[in-house]
Formats: structure tokens, C-alpha cells, sequence
């Protein structure tokens, strides 16, 4: 109870035992992040609610903030049951292929963390090199949730780490935070705006693509679609000339083609012992980053 105000004295409703169904029976594992040892009904109430999300709205992707729940007595053996359930009515909905992606963080202190079960992902963070796994990035073009003058990362910073996460062959979740009203502030919009700006020229580089044997070099990203290599560049050189080591003569084979998402004339190109070097066009087609479509 309030201990002065005009509600001092009365107690909590979370304290009354005749709201105990609503509010849960009380419990001294108070940690603010991760129940330590949360008793049997709890891990049971969460295992229904779950269940009855994943029946109820068919998802294709789930995500857990954190490792498999739960710690200490539970062993994860209930999230171990809620990621089963998930997989297993997935391929019911889908006529027996696996469409769904489940997510979980390597925080081995949120609960239990098995290697292969799900799809990793990393808050704030991506990986240092190409992962033979896919893996996820869970991020946000500022804070997670919206507050007055907020400070907002560029448009350019947020693609081109979304560019070096696909290269890594990663996922980006990107987060956006909502006013209190639902709606999003002027300069959200106009990050998102920019951001389909650019998709709208290369979506192409990015949508369908797989990794390449390497995740790029220098300022240079690299994907493929079938026997088509996209070079993804983060700078626009001053002299003209963009040069791609990886992309020589007898290395992975003879290029046929080179063109720039964007740009619709033909470019001036060469393929020699030491790489692909390629004479930009006068004009960028767009900002951020730069597309290279080069055909084998």
C-alpha cells in the first residue's frame, strides 16, 4: 500500500488473494530481467499463452529475447516445448515444409542456450566474418522507445550495415520507435522514406540474394543470385574508377557483363590479373551505396 496520498493504507490489489488469478500467486523471485527459478504455475501460464499465440495467429517468425526459457528447476523444458509447438504446426500450416524462423539471444544468463535449435540473433551487434548459419541482427534507427528529441543514427550508417549483415549472410530486424499515440515522428518517416529510396534502385542486390564465398573487402560487400555476383560499394571514388580485387582473371571466372543498378547506359569496364576495375558514370544513382550487377 501507498505509505501517504490519499490512497495510503489500501492495500495493492496484487496483494488481496481474491485477484491472485489475475496477478499471479506471489513469488520472491523478483529479478527485473529473467526469472531465476520461476515456480511450476508461471512456466505453465506463459506455455498456454504462447500456445495460444502461435494457434491462434499462425506466425512465421518468432522471436525470444533471450536464450530458451527457463532457468534453474525448468531447464529450458518449457521453451524447449513452445519452440516444438511452433515448428511442428508451422509444417501443418505449410503442408509439411518448414517455413518458420525462431530466434533466440546467446544470453546464457536469460535461460539455455543449444547451438543449431534456432536461428541466432544479436542485439545490437552482427558478426565479424561470413557465418554458415543464417543469423539475425535486432537493431533500431535510435533509442527502442520513442522519447523527446531523440538522437537517430543516418540513413547511410543503417544501410550500410544492413548491407554487411546480408553479406554476412544475416537478417536485419530494425526496430522504429513509436510516439505514445502510435505514430512515428517526422524524421522516423523520413529515415524509412530514404531507406525505400534506396530499395527502390537496389532491391535488387539484396532481395533473393545468398552469400558469396567471402563477405567483401575493404569498403566492398559481395552476394550472389545464381551465376550473377552483386558488388555493393559504400564509397564513390574521385577518381572514377572502382576496382574489385576479388573479381581477377582465372579466379572465378571471365565476367560476360557490368552494370550499375540505377544507371541505364552501358559501362566502361576491364578484367585483368589483379581485378575488375570499373569507370564509374558521372552521376551516382543514388546515395548510401552503390550497386554493381557483374554476370559471369
Amino acid at each position: 500500500a501507498d505509505k501517504t496520498g490519499p490512497y495510503a493504507g489500501v492495500p495493492y490489489d496484487g496483494a488481496d488473494p481474491n485477484y491472485r488469478d489475475f496477478y499471479f500467486e506471489p513469488n520472491e523471485d523478483t529479478n527485473e530481467k529473467q526469472p531465476k527459478n520461476p515456480p511450476e504455475h508461471w512456466r505453465r501460464e506463459w506455455k498456454m499463452r504462447m500456445f495460444d499465440l502461435i494457434d491462434n495467429y499462425k506466425p512465421d517468425f518468432l522471436y525470444f529475447d533471450g536464450c530458451v526459457p527457463f532457468q534453474g528447476d525448468d531447464n529450458g523444458k518449457t521453451g524447449f516445448e513452445v519452440i516444438a509447438h511452433l515448428y511442428n504446426q508451422n509444417m501443418l500450416w505449410h503442408g509439411g515444409r518448414q517455413e518458420a524462423v525462431m530466434t533466440i539471444k546467446k544470453f546464457t544468463d536469460h535461460g539455455v542456450y543449444v547451438e543449431g535449435i534456432t536461428t541466432l540473433d544479436m542485439e545490437w551487434n552482427r558478426a565479424e566474418t561470413l557465418l554458415a548459419e543464417p543469423w539475425q541482427t535486432d537493431t533500431s534507427i535510435g533509442p527502442w522507445g520513442y522519447f523527446a528529441r531523440p538522437k537517430y543514427r543516418t540513413v547511410t550508417q543503417i544501410i550500410q550495415e544492413m548491407v554487411d549483415i546480408v553479406s554476412k549472410n544475416g537478417n536485419m530486424l530494425l526496430n522504429v520507435p513509436p510516439k505514445a499515440d502510435g505514430t512515428l515522428d517526422d524524421e522516423t518517416e523520413r529515415i524509412l522514406q530514404e531507406i525505400g529510396k534506396w530499395f527502390d534502385v537496389n532491391g535488387e542486390s539484396i532481395y533473393g540474394t545468398r552469400p558469396w564465398f567471402k563477405y567483401g573487402d575493404g569498403n566492398q560487400r559481395f552476394v550472389r543470385k545464381g551465376d550473377v555476383l552483386y558488388v555493393i560499394s559504400f564509397e564513390w571514388p574521385d577518381d572514377g574508377k572502382i576496382k574489385v580485387s576479388s573479381v581477377s582473371l582465372g579466379d572465378k571466372g571471365k565476367v560476360k557483363e557490368v552494370s550499375l543498378l540505377g544507371h541505364n547506359e552501358k559501362l566502361k569496364w576491364e578484367q585483368n590479373d589483379s581485378g575488375l576495375v570499373i569507370t564509374l558514370p558521372e552521376k551516382a544513382p543514388c546515395e548510401h551505396a552503390y550497386s554493381f550487377k557483374v554476370i559471369f
